[in-house]
């Protein structure tokens, strides 16, 4: 469903576009309200919740074809990376208005450009 995802990471994004740390404000602004804590804890639970999207997960599907592999080798591959261009964008967008990701959304992230970096090496040997 990219449509519809790329429609909740808007919303998503329009709703973190409010947050700002309560950290990072000096003292006699710092905002204390319940929705402000609200919104805070909100903001730290996505931050918390985004690995899954980026998680390599095995896969016997050919990721060019969507055909099951005849040799019946795993593929690892992550939701992040079957979304559209438009999409994936929007989750980064976030992560970064998330600030602070977390190791092990670092450490996948690290690896589908690795992942995508050898891949176009590899397509412009062809």
């Amino acid at each position: 469903y990219p449509v519809e995802s790329g429609l909740v990471l808007a919303f998503i994004l329009s709703i973190v576009k409010q947050w700002s740390p309560v950290d990072n404000l000096p003292k006699h602004t710092r905002e204390e309200s319940q929705a402000s804590r609200a919104l805070t804890e909100l903001c730290f639970g996505l931050r918390c919740s985004l690995d899954v999207l980026f998680v390599q997960t095995p896969s016997t599907l050919s990721s060019s074809t969507g055909k099951r592999s005849k040799t019946g080798v795993k593929n690892q591959s992550s939701i992040f990376e079957s979304l559209p261009e438009p999409v994936q964008k929007l989750c980064i967008g976030l992560i970064g208005m998330l600030k602070c990701p977390t190791e092990s959304l670092t450490k996948s992230l690290a690896t589908i450009c690795a992942k995508s970096c050898a891949f176009e090496i590899h397509a412009d040997d062809r």
